[in-house]
């Protein structure tokens, strides 16, 4: 009986509140035609600008994966600076925008396409270009049908992957043409664009992950090669898994403790946590030091890149004058600026421009196989310090 009384009473309620709302206005009549072809107008300018972020975090991080050959010599592959995609691997949603904004066939399936090209990169030397077809890899046809077309068009590209030279043939509306790509060798860490708003970037010793934040923040190309330079550096360094081989002995260690003594014990992982937190800074100016130098050897004007830590610190004020796992922003600044002045003194006294290391490091890297970017300023041997 309660139950309905409280249902008569909801209903009573909405009814009354209801009876509150009234227009005021005499609202104009939509077109729905209108309003549909505005959201695929704006999902087309939203892909133009989100492509245009991705593209520029991948072709700063072709640059900067290159630069850094030296010291990937067991680590590298070929790279071709293109990204490539099928409609039906996108959003159905945003297909159409695909369409519009890359000038795509229509009315066509399973085809293959050029979704982006990284600037100054090997695609774009060869004259590729956003929006082209692509009709088949050095002589391989893209099959166009059958259930697994796609797989046997992931082979082909994967065949010609390790390849130093790659041929395209593409169709360039209606053109039929054959462009000839010359593979770079490149540190081998992808670069991701994230969507994500926040400031952020980071390693996980497999890739490097670049956020919407950072992109929209730094608009200066050197600057953000310093951001991506720093997180190849960890990933080189080995920090991301120095500090997973301490966890996982602070837990092997708790399991110990807890099978001998059946007491759970997370004292392990606990002086893990504390190792790697009082290690961090030392990683972190180890990072800014050598993404310097990749930087530079990218072929960046890093003289003001060290402005990266003013816009840190004017984002995060408190990071300014604290150290957290982080340097405070006004060290870091000041370091890298010295970290330049060791560079132009290098280059001053035509030395190689390489990141002093001790012994140990050369001994980590194995030596260096030599592959240089493009001016002679790269070319060398690695300079242990004493």
């Amino acid at each position: 009986m309660r139950t309905h009384v409280r249902l008569i009473a909801l209903a009573a309620v909405t009814v009354i509140l209801c009876g509150c709302y009234r227009n005021t206005t005499v609202n104009p009549h939509v077109d729905e035609k209108l309003v549909e072809r505005e959201q695929l107008y704006q999902k087309t300018f939203a892909l133009e600008r989100r492509l245009g972020y991705e593209n520029r975090a991948e072709s700063v991080g072709l640059r900067i994966l290159q630069a850094g050959m030296p010291f990937c010599k067991d680590n590298w592959n070929y790279a071709q600076g293109l990204k490539l995609s099928t409609l039906d691997s996108i959003d159905e949603e945003w297909q159409q925008a695909y369409i519009d904004y890359l000038d795509l066939p229509r009315g066509r399936e399973n085809y293959v396409f050029i979704e982006s090209v990284q600037a100054n990169g090997p695609a774009d030397k060869a004259g590729l270009k956003p929006g082209m077809v692509v009709l088949a890899v050095n002589g391989n046809e893209f099959p166009s049908e059958g259930w697994d077309w796609k797989h046997k068009v992931a082979d082909i590209c994967e065949d010609a992957s390790d390849e130093p030279r790659v041929v395209l043939t593409v169709d360039d509306k209606g053109k039929e043409r054959k462009h000839s790509i010359h593979s770079v060798k490149v540190c081998d860490y992808d670069v991701i664009y994230s969507n994500k708003p926040e400031i952020n970037a980071y390693a996980s010793g497999e890739e490097i992950i670049i956020c919407k934040g950072i992109i929209k923040e730094f608009t200066n190309d050197s600057q953000l090669a310093l951001i991506v330079g720093h997180e190849l550096g960890h990933n080189i360094a080995g920090h991301i898994d120095q500090s997973q081989a301490a966890l996982n002995t602070g837990l092997f260690v708790d399991i110990l403790i807890t099978g001998l003594t059946g007491v759970s014990s997370n004292a392990g992982v606990s002086i893990a946590n504390q190792m790697n937190y009082s290690n961090s800074i030392d990683h972190e100016k180890e990072a800014d030091y050598l993404g310097l130098y990749f930087a530079y050897r990218g072929g960046y004007n890093v003289e003001d890149a060290a402005n990266v830590w003013r816009g840190m610190g004017a984002e995060s004020p408190y990071a300014i004058s604290h150290d957290t796992t982080h340097p405070n922003s006004a060290s870091r600044y000041v370091y890298i600026n010295e970290t330049y002045d060791e560079i132009i003194e290098k280059e001053q006294r035509n030395e190689v421009i390489l990141p002093n290391l001790t012994q140990e490091a050369l001994d980590h890297y194995g030596g260096v196989e030599e592959v240089p970017y493009g001016s002679p300023r790269e070319r060398g041997e690695i300079i242990a310090s004493k």
